[in-house]
C-alpha cells in the first residue's frame, strides 16, 4: 500500500527530527575545544549610562583546552592561601547576566564586580576568575589587568564583562574570585559562593546556544492554508532536538527557576 503524502512527511520529518537530537547532545557534549569569551573590564566611571562596556571595548579571550586544565582547580581554597599576607581582600563581589536572545533562562554576558580593599592608601591587585558547572571543578575563566584600589573605599570598584562565545554549554555555573598583589604576585583572598548566593548558579550558556529562534511562514494558497514539507520539518525537527538536551544541564532547574527569577528580576 502506497504511503500518503502526509505519512511520507512525517517519517522525514521524524528522521530529520532524530539526526538533529543527536547533533544537539554532541553539542550539549562537555567541549574539549577552546574556551573563547570576549571581554571588557574596567572602573564604573568607563561604563556607559547603561551600566555597561561600549561595544568597541570588548577583545577576543581564547585558551585552550590545556590551558584551562591547567590553571583549574578544586572546591576549596587555593593552596597559595597558606601564603596570604592578609593586606588586601575582597570586600563584597556580585554578578549581573545579560542578553537571552532564545528566551530559555540562559545567558550569555556575565558581568562581575569586584570590591577590593586595602590596608594601605594605595596598592595594585589583580584578580583571576573561576566558573564550575558541577560546584566543585572550577575551570580558569578570566585573569584581570593590574588595577588600583584605595584603603576600604567603594570607590575603586573593578568590573569585568563578558560575553560566552564558545566552550560554554548551557548550565548553572558557580563563580569563584581570587585575589592578588600585582607587585608580589601572592595570594591575598578568595570570594564566591560561600561568601555570596549572587555568585553560585548562574544559567549561563555560550553563543552558539543562544540563537534567536527563527520566523515561521505560513504561504496560503487557493484560499485554503497551507505548510511547506521544510517548515513541517523544521517545526518537528526543533520539536524533537529541544527535548534532546541533556539532563546534565539543568541542574535543579525547575527547583531553581524562582529564586533566580527572583534574583535577576
Amino acid at each position: 500500500m502506497a504511503r500518503t503524502p502526509v505519512a511520507s512527511m512525517l517519517g522525514a520529518a521524524l528522521v530529520l527530527g532524530a539526526a538533529l537530537t543527536a547533533t544537539n547532545e554532541a553539542r550539549a557534549a562537555p567541549d574539549t575545544g577552546d574556551r573563547v569569551l570576549r571581554a571588557a573590564e574596567g572602573v564604573d566611571e568607563e561604563r556607559g549610562a547603561d551600566g555597561r562596556f561600549d561595544a568597541g571595548a570588548f577583545t577576543e579571550v581564547r585558551t585552550t583546552a590545556e590551558a584551562v586544565a591547567a590553571l583549574s582547580k578544586g572546591r576549596g581554597p587555593s593552596v597559595a592561601q597558606a601564603l596570604s599576607l592578609g593586606d588586601h581582600w575582597i570586600y563584597d563581589a556580585d554578578a549581573v547576566l545579560y542578553d537571552d536572545f532564545d528566551n530559555d533562562g540562559f545567558f550569555r554576558f556575565l558581568s562581575i564586580r569586584i570590591d577590593a580593599d586595602t590596608v594601605f592608601d594605595q596598592s595594585f591587585v589583580y584578580a583571576v576568575i573561576y566558573l564550575s558547572d558541577d560546584g566543585e571543578n572550577f575551570e580558569h575563566f578570566y585573569t584581570t589587568s593590574d588595577f588600583e584600589i584605595n584603603s576600604a573605599t567603594a570607590d575603586d570598584e573593578f568590573f569585568v564583562e563578558t560575553e560566552l562565545v564558545s566552550g560554554y554549554p548551557p548550565g548553572y555555573y558557580d563563580v569563584i574570585i581570587e585575589l592578588y598583589d600585582a607587585d608580589l604576585g601572592l595570594y591575598m583572598d578568595e570570594f564566591g559562593p560561600a561568601q555570596s548566593e549572587a555568585l553560585e548558579l548562574l544559567p549561563l550558556e555560550d553563543a552558539r546556544f543562544d540563537e534567536p529562534d527563527g520566523v515561521v511562514v505560513v504561504h496560503e494558497e487557493g484560499g485554503g492554508g497551507s505548510i511547506s514539507l521544510w517548515t513541517l520539518l523544521g517545526l518537528l525537527g526543533v520539536a524533537l532536538a529541544r527535548s534532546g538536551v541533556s539532563p546534565r544541564f539543568r541542574r535543579s532547574r525547575a527547583k531553581l527557576a524562582p529564586t533566580l527569577i527572583g534574583r535577576l528580576s
